[in-house]
């Protein structure tokens, strides 16, 4: 059973580019946590890790690049500090798998999971919602649609 199952309603910020991105860290999160446990993963823990931190600082360089600094997003700064916590959660993780230590890999992962949850039900949300202010969504376009 997955870590987390994908939820539009729960995870959708009604941005393709980044519900994409989005969904494709759920996957890998979830390919993370079948490392760890040792179940139908194809990848070592050190490997999927890996991937995570890659596949994150692809989205958070879209988010922050592209979007919140194109639309002059006023919440910008707490936005990446958070994704710095993440990143650095990441970071302690792969040091620690690195290292041979496994033992906390159930608390990293629920509290990667609960990052998650929270950062898109509240943070993207909010930079979402203000997206679609005014002409900001005339700002962008997704380059694939």
């Amino acid at each position: 059973m997955p870590l987390i199952e994908w939820d539009e309603e729960k995870y959708g910020v009604d941005i393709d580019a980044i519900d994409r991105l989005h969904k494709k860290l759920v996957e890998q999160l979830n390919e993370l946590n079948e490392a760890l446990v040792g179940t139908e993963s194809d990848l070592l823990p050190e490997e999927a890790v890996n991937e995570v931190q890659k596949h994150t600082a692809l989205l958070f360089e879209e988010e922050e690049e592209r979007l919140m600094k194109e639309i002059d997003y006023p919440r910008y700064e707490a936005h990446i500090q958070d994704h710095a916590h993440f990143s650095s959660t990441l970071q302690q993780m792969a040091e620690e798998l690195s290292e041979g230590h496994f033992l906390l890999r159930t608390k990293l992962m629920q509290g990667l999971k609960a990052w998650l949850e929270r950062h898109i039900a509240e943070a993207d949300q909010d930079y979402s919602d203000f997206f679609y202010q005014d002409d900001n969504a005339l700002l962008l376009r997704d380059p694939n649609n």
